[in-house]
């Protein structure tokens, strides 16, 4: 069955070395990361930390790492931006492969398409230097809006090693279904991230939504037990599911995702008794 993880958009800013305890406390295989605090909350959840500037956090993830028995699933957090070049980031990819990470994944908010796949190009090509391979994710809001789009920044790309990041939450509400990843070459797809949501949302502001309230998987609108019977049984699968009330309430990460994770094995065990 797929390996899981927790991802570190369900933790608010989670330090790394307690994001892997978390995710080997509730039985996930491996642990997704990020090179730095990427979003700032008020009231803060955690002090803000980064990978790059401290190579005592470096050693004391790897520590955790080897002591929990799991490992790096992706990297997030590496944006195709206007006017800035995607090469400021190789030592990032650096410290990462030196942490065993297998995976990077990009996303681009550079509104000029054949730049952000110039850009894309040049990551690809610098991660599988360090040994890495790099998905590309899918979102409405971002320049990658759509299946089509990405398929085709893919093929504009031509380098082995670049495949897709298929994010539930951002399939479900770009029009994608089942049946549209069914059709992929299965070794296209190259990271799942599991969530629900109601097909029309609550919230009209897609951005706000996505980074602080999802559903656990299961409890929303999204095909996900059909999604999940044709993702291959070798690519990882992050927990991916901010729940920003239930945080400020008092609901603990562990409480939280470990319903999550609970949830997403149910339905990966109904998926898989599919013909």
């Amino acid at each position: 069955m797929n390996p899981l993880a927790i991802d570190p958009l369900s933790t608010f800013g989670m330090p790394p070395v307690d994001l892997i305890h978390l995710s080997a406390d509730l039985g996930c295989e491996r642990v997704g990361i990020t090179m730095f605090t990427r979003l700032k909350w008020d009231p803060p959840f955690y002090p803000e930390f980064s990978v790059r500037d401290d190579q005592t956090l470096q050693r004391k993830m790897a520590a955790a790492l080897r002591e929990r028995g799991i490992t790096i699933s992706f990297v997030d957090g590496f944006l195709i931006e206007q006017g800035k070049d995607i090469r400021e980031r190789a030592g990032d990819l650096a410290i990462m492969a030196g942490l065993g990470a297998p995976l990077v994944n990009a996303v681009s908010v550079d509104p000029d398409l054949n730049r952000s796949i110039d850009q894309l190009g040049v990551l690809v090509d610098l991660a599988a230097a360090a040994g890495m391979e790099t998905t590309v994710e899918v979102a409405p809001n971002l320049t990658i809006a759509s299946l089509p789009i990405a398929l085709a920044a893919i093929e504009a790309v031509g380098r082995a090693g670049f495949r897709l990041l298929i994010d539930t939450m951002h399939y479900g509400r770009s029009g994608a279904r089942a049946a549209d990843i069914a059709e992929l070459d299965p070794r296209l797809i190259g990271y799942v991230q599991v969530n629900d949501v109601k097909l029309v949302p609550d919230n009209p502001n897609y951005w706000e939504e996505s980074i602080t309230e999802r559903l656990v998987p299961g409890t929303g609108e999204l095909d996900l037990v059909d999604m999940l019977a044709v993702i291959p049984e070798d690519v990882a699968i992050g927990i991916e599911v901010p729940m920003y009330a239930a945080a400020r309430a008092g609901a603990g990460p562990h409480e939280r995702l470990g319903k999550c994770v609970s949830a997403t094995r149910e339905l990966l065990a109904r998926a898989r008794a599919r013909p």
